[in-house]
Protein backbone atom coordinates (compact mmCIF):
# COMPACT_ATOMS: atom_id res chain seq x y z
CA UNK A 1 0.00 0.00 0.00
CA UNK A 2 2.87 2.39 0.81
CA UNK A 3 4.93 1.80 -2.35
CA UNK A 4 3.13 4.41 -4.53
CA UNK A 5 3.65 7.05 -1.86
CA UNK A 6 7.30 6.14 -1.43
CA UNK A 7 7.72 6.43 -5.20
CA UNK A 8 6.06 9.86 -5.24
CA UNK A 9 8.34 10.98 -2.44
CA UNK A 10 11.58 9.69 -3.96
CA UNK A 11 11.08 10.09 -7.73
CA UNK A 12 12.88 13.45 -7.84
CA UNK A 13 15.67 12.44 -5.46
CA UNK A 14 18.90 12.63 -7.51
CA UNK A 15 20.96 10.59 -5.03
CA UNK A 16 18.41 7.79 -5.15
CA UNK A 17 18.39 7.88 -8.94
CA UNK A 18 22.20 7.73 -9.05
CA UNK A 19 22.24 4.68 -6.80
CA UNK A 20 19.58 3.08 -8.98
CA UNK A 21 21.62 3.72 -12.14
CA UNK A 22 24.63 2.03 -10.56
CA UNK A 23 22.75 -1.09 -9.47
CA UNK A 24 22.87 -3.00 -12.76
CA UNK A 25 26.53 -2.20 -13.57
CA UNK A 26 27.45 -3.27 -10.01
CA UNK A 27 25.53 -6.50 -10.61
CA UNK A 28 27.45 -7.08 -13.85
CA UNK A 29 30.89 -6.22 -12.50
CA UNK A 30 31.06 -7.45 -8.92
CA UNK A 31 31.78 -11.12 -9.62
CA UNK A 32 34.49 -10.33 -12.17
CA UNK A 33 36.20 -7.83 -9.88
CA UNK A 34 35.93 -10.21 -6.93
CA UNK A 35 37.61 -12.98 -8.96
CA UNK A 36 40.38 -10.63 -10.10
CA UNK A 37 41.06 -9.38 -6.59
CA UNK A 38 41.01 -12.81 -4.96
CA UNK A 39 43.41 -14.19 -7.57
CA UNK A 40 45.64 -11.12 -7.43
CA UNK A 41 48.12 -9.75 -4.92
CA UNK A 42 45.46 -9.38 -2.20
CA UNK A 43 44.63 -13.10 -2.21
CA UNK A 44 46.69 -13.95 0.88
CA UNK A 45 45.59 -10.89 2.88
CA UNK A 46 42.63 -10.66 5.23
CA UNK A 47 39.09 -10.95 3.92
CA UNK A 48 38.03 -7.52 5.15
CA UNK A 49 40.63 -5.88 2.92
CA UNK A 50 39.43 -7.86 -0.09
CA UNK A 51 35.80 -6.96 0.67
CA UNK A 52 36.52 -3.23 0.99
CA UNK A 53 38.69 -3.25 -2.13
CA UNK A 54 36.02 -5.14 -4.07
CA UNK A 55 33.34 -2.69 -2.98
CA UNK A 56 35.39 0.39 -3.88
CA UNK A 57 36.67 -0.94 -7.21
CA UNK A 58 33.23 -2.22 -8.23
CA UNK A 59 31.50 1.09 -7.50
CA UNK A 60 34.27 2.99 -9.29
CA UNK A 61 34.05 0.87 -12.44
CA UNK A 62 30.24 0.89 -12.32
CA UNK A 63 30.37 4.69 -12.24
CA UNK A 64 32.74 4.70 -15.24
CA UNK A 65 30.48 2.27 -17.08
CA UNK A 66 27.46 4.50 -16.55
CA UNK A 67 29.33 7.73 -17.28
CA UNK A 68 31.19 6.72 -20.43
CA UNK A 69 29.03 3.98 -21.95
CA UNK A 70 25.43 4.06 -20.73
CA UNK A 71 24.85 7.83 -20.81
CA UNK A 72 26.38 8.42 -24.29
CA UNK A 73 24.46 5.46 -25.73
CA UNK A 74 21.26 6.76 -24.14
CA UNK A 75 21.86 10.20 -25.68
CA UNK A 76 22.37 8.63 -29.12
CA UNK A 77 19.22 6.56 -28.66
CA UNK A 78 17.22 9.66 -27.68
CA UNK A 79 18.47 11.54 -30.77
CA UNK A 80 17.41 8.65 -33.00
CA UNK A 81 13.88 8.77 -31.60
CA UNK A 82 13.41 12.46 -32.46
Amino acid sequence: ICIPFVFLYSKKNTFDRSIGELSYPVYLLHQLIFKILTNGPLAGKNHELITIACLCVTVFFAFLLVRFIEIPIDKIRQKMLK
